[in-house]
């Protein structure tokens, strides 16, 4: 499984929005310019265009003994729409169970 290093994505994004950022917004004024690239540039809370950090973990899945077509044999999924599914193979369909 790969790995993301969220800190130096979130760097990245917040360097190429301020560049955007001033190359859409042009200025005359360097003065005026370089201030609002350091506001740009700083935390959410105050101006910046990337806000804080925010990670929530992601667990894997479960493996499950039920498919859509033992689903659809128990009457909790409709069984007309497994078959559709089934003739456009759009996901694999169980259809021993169905």
């Amino acid at each position: 499984m790969s790995q993301l290093d969220a800190l130096r994505l979130l760097e990245e994004m917040r360097d190429r929005a301020v560049s955007l950022a001033t190359s859409e917004n042009y200025v005359r004024d360097p003065k005026i310019a370089s201030r609002a690239e350091a506001i740009w540039s700083g935390a959410g809370k105050e101006g910046g265009l990337v806000s804080e950090l925010w990670i929530q973990g992601a667990l894997p899945s479960k493996q499950s003994d039920d498919s859509l077509g033992s689903l659809a044999k128990d009457g909790l999924f409709p069984t007309d729409l497994v078959e559709y599914f089934d003739v456009l193979r759009a996901c694999f369909i169980n259809t021993s169970a169905v």
